[in-house]
């Protein structure tokens, strides 16, 4: 199947179980267009989905067993099953039991896929030994219900924390992080992809400790790849666009899904959004990055840069790993304004007071208002422990009293000298920091003072100004390139701590080369900072158009796939245009798209193309317009002519033509009701292998 016709299944199905149960044949007869496989694909599923729930849902006389484990409350539900929680009898362990009903019928239909991807969730995760992936303790099978036993977390998804926080602080997000790193990291190490990293993946241990869970959809790299499902497995606003192009993964996908949950923790918003399935598959392939600063201006322009580069469309163009990612995220927040919320210091995420320094901080002493004894004070509760195991700060003793003596004594010598005393401004600062800090495990008597600090004499020069950074070389190789073609920049910068240039490039060196690529006429912008100030310096790229030779006369082929790659490019305007010009030329692989095409946007040209296509003998095109005439889409309804066009496509050898003419005559539409002929033509569809003429085979009565 193609990658179109997986989300199409997906769509589908996710758009019937919205329905009430007795809407959906309707619904599909309307959606499938009379495309029968693809309608018992959907039918399937929702099968399945009832089954699971009428076994999750049975009452049984005392309570509910699964191999050994008693069951209790549902947990949660997902697209491979239900989690329940339950208990271990022979240990007394609480555990989450996931359970899936595996469908006889699709098992017949096909290779044992519901049930082998199941067992390769327990087999994937199992291997996996890491405090922050769930532990899996056991898998089995009872009857047509498959279940993995595993760790239970006690906490809730970041889904639901997001729920109720959609932007969280700051370092609270960045611990999430940083440990959802590490275990995905550790998976990949170990030759896993988890394929589906989202918020509600993610579980918090008591509200602290990542979780990941669900390796539901995980890939073993040395497997062989999975081919026997339509459809797309994870969540596709998540989703990279390599996986939604169903090419090869490694880590880098999880690394996009990761920085996509970033993106929505620092800003309060995801960063692709569309009302269905098709725009938002665009999106994520074709369409432009969001800035995260745009969502959130107290981010830094390093953080917007960061979190592009972790959501490239391409995987070379991204971190090495996701640890590397999240390092790279946090130092571009180190620069972010004070007093806003994203300056990721190291705090557990759970909010909690900060440790009590070793004495209570001294506060100048204010004059006395009063005689009476002041009662010794009481201890002050201990704050509570963080419930995140981070390295502790060291404790600071505020010694205030060596601090204000010292600070009275250069006062007074400084009037008595008649001058000014001047400090290094780093080694005031070092020493301030050697009398606050706390004191070794010495003796109080030989601890020696603090050093001698010596005096400048007052006609000594004032320390320098810092310089200003110097622009030294800011050039491109070329004034003007052709459209796609590359340029160089090249710079050099001098007294500078920070150099950036813009649009696109981000935070350099201080000197360097880079090839761009513009598109259209750029002037680039190099800003240099330091302590001696800023300084800007500006060059200019024109770009020019390719000159346009004369074009050949173009064959109805040659437009087609002309089409196919703008549609492939995301220009579906320009796709059709270029299928409707080829189809003008009697190209009839394009005058079924623009058929199509009419069936979807209700522009009445379907009836029209498909009758073009098949008078040149397309059996596709015969079949279409036999689900046509039969469910009266876009035509009056017909069954003598949906017989007559599904007869010449049966006569083609098409296996669904003679599935659906099976049904005609068996229901006794546009022919007399004739079993012995739909049997007939059952078993030929069958032995040209359609599954749902070997499905009706077995209903029929043998008699």
């Amino acid at each position: 199947m193609s990658p179109e016709l997986h989300q199409r299944v997906r769509k589908l199905f996710e758009e019937a179980l919205a329905r009430p149960e007795s809407e959906r044949p309707a619904f599909l007869d309307h959606a499938c267009f009379g495309d029968p496989e693809l309608r018992q694909t959907v039918e399937r599923l929702l099968d399945a989905h009832r089954d699971s729930d009428d076994f999750l849902k049975a009452e049984t006389t005392t309570e509910r067993r699964l191999g050994r484990y008693l069951l209790s409350r549902e947990l949660g539900r997902g697209s491979m099953g239900v989690v329940f929680e339950g208990i271990d009898p022979l240990i007394g362990r609480h555990v989450a039991v996931k359970v899936i009903r595996i469908d006889p019928a699709t098992e017949a239909g096909q290779p044992g896929f519901v049930r082998d991807q199941f067992f390769r969730e327990a087999h994937s995760a199992g291997k996996l030994l890491h405090p922050g992936i769930v532990v899996i303790f056991d898998v089995g099978q009872q009857g047509d219900a498959a279940f993995i036993a595993m760790e239970l977390v006690e906490g809730p998804s970041l889904e639901n924390m997001l729920e109720a926080n959609p932007r969280p602080p700051l370092a609270q997000a960045m611990e999430i992080l940083r440990q959802a790193a590490a275990a995905v990291d550790y998976a990949h190490q170990n030759g896993i992809i988890h394929r589906d990293i989202k918020p509600a993946n993610i579980m918090l241990q008591r509200g602290t400790t990542v979780k990941i869970a669900d390796f539901g959809v995980a890939k073993i790299n040395t497997a062989q790849r999975l081919t026997a499902t339509g459809l797309i497995l994870g969540t596709p606003t998540y989703m990279s666009p390599e996986q939604l192009e169903m090419r090869p993964l490694d880590g880098r996908s999880d690394q996009f899904s990761l920085a996509v949950v970033a993106y929505e923790m620092l800003t309060g918003s995801r960063p692709f959004e569309a009302p269905s399935l098709a725009p938002l598959t665009h999106l994520i392939v074709y369409g432009d990055r969001p800035s995260a600063r745009a969502a959130n201006p107290a981010l830094t322009e390093a953080a917007d840069a960061v979190l592009r580069k972790a959501m490239a469309k391409l995987p070379e163009e991204r971190y090495a790993s996701c640890g590397g990612f999240v390092a790279a995220l946090s130092e571009a927040l180190r620069d972010a304004p004070q007093g806003a919320d994203t300056h990721p210091v190291a705090i557990p995420m759970a909010i909690a007071a900060a440790a009590p320094a070793e004495g209570p901080a001294e506060e100048p002493a204010a004059a006395p208002v009063a005689t009476a004894p002041v009662a010794a004070p009481q201890p002050a509760a201990p704050a509570p422990e963080p419930e995140i195991a981070l390295p502790p700060a060291a404790p600071v003793r505020r010694n205030s009293a060596v601090i204000w003596l010292l600070a009275a004594c250069l006062a007074v010598a400084a009037l008595l000298g008649g001058g000014v005393w001047v400090f290094e401004s780093s080694s005031w600062q070092s020493w301030l920091a050697r009398v606050a800090a706390p004191s070794p495990a010495a003796p109080a008597a030989g601890r020696p003072g603090p050093p001698p600090v010596s005096p400048v004499s007052p006609a000594s020069p004032a320390a320098p100004a810092p310089a200003a950074p110097t622009v030294v070389e800011f050039t491109a190789s070329s004034g003007s390139v052709v459209a796609g073609n590359q340029a160089t920049l090249r710079w050099q910068v001098k007294d500078a701590t920070d150099v950036r240039i813009s649009p696109q490039v981000g935070a350099v060196a201080a000197s360097g080369a880079i090839a761009i690529q513009p598109t259209e006429s750029t002037t680039y912008t190099l800003t240099a900072r330091g302590p001696g100030g800023e300084e800007s310096a500006h060059v200019s790229i024109a770009v020019t158009r390719k000159a346009q030779a004369a074009a050949p006369p173009v064959s109805g082929s040659a437009l087609y796939e002309n089409g196919l790659a703008e549609r492939k490019a995301g220009h579906t305007a320009k796709a059709f245009d270029l299928f409707r010009q080829a189809a003008e030329l009697g190209n009839v692989p394009a005058m079924l798209e623009v058929a199509e095409e009419g069936l979807d946007s209700d522009n009445g040209d379907s009836e029209r193309w498909f009758r073009k296509a098949a008078e040149l003998g397309n059996p596709t095109a015969m079949l279409n317009l036999g689900a046509m005439y039969q469910l009266g889409n876009h035509v009056k309804e017909d069954y003598v002519q949906a017989v007559a066009w599904y007869r010449k496509a049966a006569q083609l050898g098409d296996a669904s033509a003679m599935y659906n003419l099976g049904r005609m005559y068996e229901r006794g539409r546009g022919v007399p009701k004739d079993m012995g002929m739909a049997k007939e033509l059952y078993q030929k569809a069958a032995s040209k292998g359609n599954s749902d003429a070997r499905i009706r085979l077995d209903q029929m009565p043998d008699k």
